[in-house]
């Protein structure tokens, strides 16, 4: 009689389990070669039942989600925009998610888990140990795992487990993935920044900002981008577009906001004599890439429209006298489409600043009373940002984080000049963006202020008025400042030296490069341009005391911007 030992079944077995994986793996690779497309209005937001979404995943019309805290798995139809089931996985924190053909895998920290979506079973695929793994995608030939303390990107061969390569990640805060038109799409919730890298060695081909709310796991489904996001348990979805040659520097624009805007300056005489001569100057919102002025209306109209040899306009509206105790108002109403946006230049082919041209850099290297250029402390500070910089844009990131080190935010109704914010170590966006100016330009780097009105609406749960909140309505009299960088041969940059600002490096770079979509652009001028705003970026007013002594006057002003959140519709 032949019998077999416990010790040859087992070789047997496993050379059999090792064949039919890579039979089934090849099989998958067929399978996975596209998603059918989802049909029908597709929903923006989906509330899920648990605590912690993270790995998102397709196949066919269903998205997949995985709960890291609990291991439930999520069945969601995206048309309906609901959750159709749920089970139960046998794994232990459970963060990427991602889908070959019909199947889906999580990673954990012990390795790849190939899952049975309609059982929740699970079965090992793939051993490893990472720190931290945050996200998962397949090409179908490898496995792609993101971890967040190694800050890089794992490849695995999908048939036999071996590690293939690694590299680093752009950002800090590595999350969710998928493979998407033959490129790795990676959430960095540091960065609010989705990068499209190319998967053999990481390199970032191009950007968009992601949604708010800490999102972790994505995935693209006919076109509209799905994000897991932490904070509220649910999914969110948003329109991402790339943009083509006519906008340089590689720009991709996402988070579409439509909004009615209406901006007023009122002046109220509180002198004893009327005032005369009395003229108010609105920036005109302009026309730029990521924002679309669908409709603009003045009241009362206008006694002049000026613009700059730039193109930024400027409403003018004159009044001969204000009586005592009278009071003016002007203002617009606008309508825009909003994005936001981010940019993704190729460092090796920025030429230098001088290239820009001539009047721009004439115009915008020029000095101003809050920049002070000639001080010896303002060029000793530009020199040590300068330190190590590469190349242009590698310069204006280390004077970003130059000033980002030694300035902390505070409002205080303050507009010192550059050399005094820097030696006390604190001020407002438009105090980071003279200090940030007064360096670039020292360095010969063309540089022009950009401002804006923000909507910061409060969140439901925290909000006086629920009832305003839920209607999409935002007053805002704060405003924001931040500045453009020209670079050539891509032209102006968005570059925000205030609100990536932490209490100590390395800083983010969700705003450098980038804007968000809350904000509707007013102008982008020179500092101290009087004929128009002055050293002002929203509105100004200028008057003449008449028959008062100008120890008299008491002249009040107050400029607000109203918004309101439209439906996509309208």
């Amino acid at each position: 009689m032949h019998t077999v030992n416990r010790a040859t079944r087992t070789a047997k077995w496993s050379i059999r389990t090792r064949f039919l994986n890579a039979w089934w793996l090849n099989l998958l690779i067929v399978l996975s070669a596209a998603h059918p497309a989802v049909a029908g209005p597709v929903p923006e937001r989906i509330d899920l039942p648990g605590p912690f979404p993270y790995g998102l995943a397709q196949t066919g019309s269903k998205l997949w989600c995985v709960d890291f805290e609990t291991g439930d798995l999520y069945c969601v139809d995206p048309v309906a925009g609901a959750v159709q089931r749920t089970c139960r996985l046998p794994l232990r924190s459970p963060a990427g998610l991602c889908a070959c053909g019909s199947q889906l895998f999580a990673v954990t920290e012990s390795g790849i888990h190939r899952i049975d979506p309609c059982t929740g079973r699970c079965c090992r695929a793939v051993t490893f140990k990472l720190p931290a793994p945050t996200g998962l995608a397949t090409d179908g030939r490898h496995f792609y795992a993101a971890d967040r303390r190694l800050q890089a990107v794992t490849v695995f061969d999908a048939r036999t487990g071996k590690q293939v390569r690694r590299f680093a990640t752009p950002g800090r805060a590595p999350r969710g993935m998928t493979y998407h038109d033959g490129s790795l799409w990676l959430v960095d919730s540091s960065d609010r920044a989705v990068y499209r890298l190319d998967p053999c060695d990481g390199h970032v081909q191009a950007a968009f900002v992601s949604p708010e709310g800490e999102p972790r796991g994505v995935e693209c489904v006919d076109g509209r981008w799905w994000f897991s996001v932490r904070n509220g348990g649910r999914l969110v979805s948003t329109r991402v577009e790339q943009l083509g040659p006519e906008v340089p520097g590689n720009a991709m624009r996402s988070n579409p906001l439509h909004v009615r805007v209406h901006y007023t300056h009122q002046l109220e005489n509180h002198s004893p004599k009327p005032i005369e001569d009395v003229e108010i100057c609105l920036a005109v919102p302009p026309e730029t890439p990521r924002q679309h002025i669908e409709h603009l209306e003045f009241a009362p109209a206008p006694d002049e429209i000026r613009s700059d040899r730039f193109g930024q306009k400027v409403a003018v509206f004159r009044f001969p006298k204000l009586e005592p105790e009278q009071k003016a108002e002007v203002g617009w109403t606008v309508t825009a489409r909003l994005w936001a946006i981010r940019y993704t230049p190729d460092a090796t082919c920025l030429a230098p600043p001088k290239h820009a041209p001539s009047e721009i850099v004439r115009t915008f290297t020029q000095d101003a009373a809050v920049l002070g250029l000639d001080l010896p402390e303002i060029k000793k500070a530009a020199a040590a940002a300068a330190k190590n910089a590469e190349n242009s844009l590698a310069l204006v990131a280390s004077i970003r984080d130059y000033v980002m080190q030694r300035v902390h935010y505070v409002r205080d109704g303050r507009w010192d000049p550059a050399v005094e914010v820097l030696k006390r170590g604190e001020g407002s966006c438009s105090e980071y963006s003279y200090a940030f100016t007064a360096l670039a330009r020292s360095l010969g780097l063309p540089v022009r202020f950009v401002g804006s009105t923000a909507y910061r609406p409060p969140k439901n749960d925290a909000a006086e008025d629920k009832s305003e909140a839920t209607a999409g309505r935002y007053e805002d009299r704060v405003f924001h400042r931040w500045v453009e960088v020209y670079l050539p041969p891509y032209g102006w940059l968005p570059v925000d030296a205030n609100r990536d600002d932490r209490d100590e490096p390395p800083f983010p770079r969700r705003y450098f490069l980038a804007l968000s979509e809350n904000l509707l652009v007013l102008s982008k001028t020179n500092w101290g341009d009087e004929e128009n705003l002055g050293a002002n970026y929203h509105s100004c007013h200028r008057w003449k005391p008449g028959e008062n002594d100008r120890s008299e006057c008491r002249v009040k002003s107050r400029h607000a911007a109203v918004w309101q959140r439209l439906p996509d519709d309208e």
